[in-house]
């Protein structure tokens, strides 16, 4: 169909122009179909609203209902050839949404419903090493719907301001952020009120991801001790300046300061 491709093909798009465009036009949505393929579950992208475009100097967020799929394929055989590693980062990606989620200023009661139970299943699962594609499709797909619901907070902020500093993909970025939240959570805790329930949430959390070091290989223990050198040499104050600036730290407990 000519009209489809001249839109798909055209310089320069613009892409809330684009999806405006289908949303208004009854042909153009009984021509397309958005099917979300999954082959490596963890973000939750396929049930969430969001849409994150990354250029090499700029990350754009959209948020529109019409994003979310017609339909959601789990394609099974893909992720179960996936390295344990990747599994594992996939897991702790959900956990992390859940956490964030349960903690937002703008969550809802759907959300308190449903958080809690996914971190005391994928916490069990950890603890019990019952890692099977159940737990990776329903993990993905519920934490996806909780970020999309309450947004995500702290860790992906600080993943989101580090990540042109490396060359380490979403999940492990994750990973690797979890202890400074753990840190920054529990000695803020100390001196203002936090809701108990998501330090404590925080805390088993925290367990989780001592198990998952420990299932680490010794490869990715070294890529992760480069990464913390790595970081040492770059300006902190940019590094606070970007994870401020991201819009992930607006959904946090209480309000980000740069202290």
């Amino acid at each position: 169909d000519d009209k489809i491709n001249n839109l798909y093909t055209a310089k320069n798009i613009d892409i809330d122009s684009f999806l405006s465009k289908i949303k208004k036009d009854a042909r153009l949505q009984s021509k397309i179909m958005h099917y979300a393929i999954v082959t490596k579950p963890g973000s939750g992208a396929e049930t969430s609203k969001a849409m994150i475009i990354n250029t090499e100097n700029n990350k754009f967020i959209l948020a529109k209902e019409y994003l979310m799929p017609n339909n959601i394929f789990y394609y099974e055989n893909a992720y179960k050839s996936l390295p344990s590693n990747e599994k594992l980062f996939g897991l702790a990606d959900s956990l992390t949404h859940a956490w964030e989620s349960f903690g937002s200023p703008i969550k809802n009661n759907f959300v308190n419903y449903l958080s809690k139970p996914i971190i005391d299943c994928i916490c069990n699962d950890v603890s019990n090493n019952q890692i099977s594609p159940e737990n990776f499709t329903q993990s993905s797909f519920f934490g996806g719907i909780l970020q999309s619901d309450a947004a995500s907070g702290l860790t992906h902020a600080f993943a989101h301001s580090i990540e042109y500093k490396s060359n380490y993909n979403h999940a492990k970025l994750i990973f690797f952020s979890l202890p400074f939240a753990f840190t920054y959570w529990n000695l803020f805790s100390q001196t203002n009120s936090l809701d108990n329930l998501f330090i404590k949430n925080a805390n088993k959390i925290q367990l989780a991801h001592s198990k998952i070091t420990a299932l680490l290989s010794i490869n990715e223990i070294k890529d992760f001790n480069a990464l913390k050198k790595e970081l040492i040499g770059y300006n902190k104050t940019k590094i606070i300046d970007d994870l401020l600036q991201d819009p992930c730290a607006r959904f946090t407990p209480k309000k980000l300061e740069n202290e």
